[in-house]
């Protein structure tokens, strides 16, 4: 099953699955906060079509 997300989405991936939503890459300002790990990925929703961009790669991670 496809999952589509809306244009301007900010994913948060980990083990190769989105854990977390935004409409920013904060994920830990909405109701359900998330608190990213240095091997996640975040990705931002560029076209309605689903595709994304990373803003890092998964070897590199995420810097809080």
């Amino acid at each position: 099953m496809t999952t589509v997300y809306e244009l301007d989405d900010y994913l948060l991936i980990r083990d190769d699955k989105v854990i977390a939503v935004s409409a920013n890459e904060i994920f830990t300002d909405g109701d359900n906060p998330v608190f990213p790990q240095k091997e996640d990925t975040i990705a931002y929703v560029t076209t309605a079509l689903g595709a994304i961009e990373y803003m890092v790669n998964s070897k590199g991670g995420y810097d809080a």
